[in-house]
């Protein structure tokens, strides 16, 4: 199991888009433009500032 947090700006419209399109049944991802937002739901995306895709794998 994997949890995608991407932080959405122009390159990472594009790895979004493909995640939307295909089918990825273990992963479950998370989008949006601040963090701060998400931290309500993903309890390790605070404090993540820059635009970008993290990666939580096997709760690590």
């Amino acid at each position: 199991m994997k949890e995608v947090l991407i932080l959405t700006g122009v390159k990472e419209a594009s790895v979004l888009k493909k995640l939307q399109q295909d089918f990825y049944p273990e992963v479950t991802y998370w989008a949006g433009d601040s963090s701060n937002k998400l931290s309500e739901f993903v309890l390790f995306a605070e404090g993540y500032e820059k635009e970008g895709i993290y990666i939580c794998e096997n709760f690590g």
